[in-house]
């Protein structure tokens, strides 16, 4: 095979050698199967797409998909729209004093992944499944900051804590956990795993929707003190909460039910 022509930043295209391992919403365990291969890319245009250029030409996709894919599911990328859109995003959480911590399983691709974190004040992200941690942390910039926003099956965390790190870059992810019964799952595998101690939690709350997650008071108190009792191997980092979730009803009273409820876990 010859060469592949370089690429400019609107014909960004990142191709994998797995089938639909860059589809966007692809089965779950092929999204990000191993395999991915490098993303290309190459210096800005100086009219790009994101910044008033004109779109790419479909022949040019064509022969796009044809030279780096493959004949396989490839996702294309206008990566000057996605340095306006991350503009725009920090842009207005500084004004409201807020962090940026997008949701990397909207990217499906550890490489764009990458991207974005590396263009972020500080590079912090969501991660929703312990599968693709290590393939974001292998490419992503080093203190790359992950929080899981679900709460790992016992099988993915006992696979993910006997595993050594893939990179010895810096970077840290904290473990999401909805019950005892996870809480004390991390505890009893970070005896023998090869990952650094103590490993970082964050408690998730139920605020009231019925999501999952630490709901009285009761278990919110015996989860601290499991905390405090293996204090060399789970440190508490955060907690979380789905309240966001309630403003998607137009039910102005379950609205302020639910935030009331987060606000008093909170503080608490």
């Amino acid at each position: 095979m010859g060469t592949p022509p370089r690429l400019t930043r609107r014909h960004f295209i990142a191709a994998t050698g797995t089938a639909g391992a860059m589809t966007l919403g692809g089965p779950a365990g092929v999204a990000w199967a191993a395999g991915t291969g490098p993303a290309v890319t190459a210096r800005a245009s100086a009219t790009s797409l994101g910044s008033g250029g004109r779109p790419t030409a479909n022949r040019t996709i064509a022969r796009l998909a044809r030279d780096h894919a493959g004949g396989e599911p490839a996702m294309f990328v206008d990566l000057a729209a996605v340095d306006q859109n991350i503009r725009v995003i920090v842009g207005f959480a500084r004004a409201n004093r807020w962090a940026v911590r997008p949701a990397l399983k909207a990217f499906q691709c550890p490489q764009l992944c990458a991207y974005i974190l590396a263009r972020l004040p500080q590079p912090r992200g969501l991660v929703f499944h312990l599968r693709t941690v290590d393939q974001i942390m292998s490419a992503a910039p080093a203190k790359t900051d992950l929080l899981m926003g679900y709460p790992p099956t016992r099988g993915e965390l006992r696979t993910y804590l006997a595993s050594p790190p893939p990179t010895r870059r810096p970077h840290r992810l904290t473990l999401l956990a909805s019950s005892l019964q996870i809480l004390g799952d991390m505890a009893v595998l970070a005896r023998t795993t090869p990952r650094r101690l103590p490993l970082d939690v964050a408690l998730e709350f139920d605020s009231g929707e019925g999501r999952g997650g630490f709901h009285h008071p009761a278990e919110i108190s015996a989860a601290i003190e499991l905390l405090r009792r293996h204090r060399a191997r789970l440190r508490l980092r955060g907690v979380l909460s789905y309240d966001g979730h309630a403003t998607l009803t137009p039910d102005e009273s379950w609205r302020k039910y639910v935030a009331t409820q987060a606000r008093g876990y909170y503080a608490g």
